[in-house]
């Protein structure tokens, strides 16, 4: 299912939309009975979850299924998930205009003009300490898929969520 994220806005697919202020009951109506965990619901396999404000609003939205999932968001003409995490983060710079918060040293970011927060399981320097650590301990780096599957974790993003304009990153 192919997904827009449209900034500050909501989502659309198809012709449908689920806007930032929507009601529970509207977000039902549009995506049916959710897995609920706490103040969170979930849909498609958990690969989507959107919050709720105290007042019923939908307040966020995020997309957890990262490179391997089967929902691939779409931002500013961008697979979010599929595009090198360097080449999103420029992206979304670029229509921010204005500060970026950087709270976990590289593996996550918000960008509170337009409402987006990426985040990954790993960055680049995760995989020189790997490499570094497995050299050590005389363990062979050649094609080995511990190295390779650190790289594909730092070098795309795991997540990528909108919030409402007054969103709290």
């Amino acid at each position: 299912m192919l997904f827009t994220i449209l900034p500050l806005k909501g989502i659309q697919w198809d012709n449908q939309y689920i806007l930032l202020g929507n009601t529970r009951e509207a977000v039902e109506a549009k995506l049916g009975q959710p897995e609920i965990v706490g103040n969170s619901y979930y849909y498609f396999k958990s690969e989507l979850r959107l919050d709720f404000s105290g007042e019923d609003k939908l307040e966020f939205i995020e997309f957890l299924a990262g490179y391997n999932g089967d929902i691939q968001p779409l931002i500013y003409g961008v697979q979010a998930f599929q595009v090198g995490a360097d080449e999103l983060y420029h992206v979304l710079k670029e229509h921010n205009y204005g500060d970026i918060i950087d709270n976990e040293n590289g593996y996550s970011f918000a960008f509170p003009n337009i409402g987006i927060g990426i985040f990954r399981e790993s960055i680049p320097d995760n995989v020189t300490d790997l490499i570094s650590e497995m050299k050590e301990m005389d363990i062979d780096i050649t094609e080995n898929s511990n190295i390779e599957e650190e790289r594909l974790k730092a070098s795309h993003w795991a997540t990528i969520s909108l919030a409402s304009p007054n969103y709290s990153w």
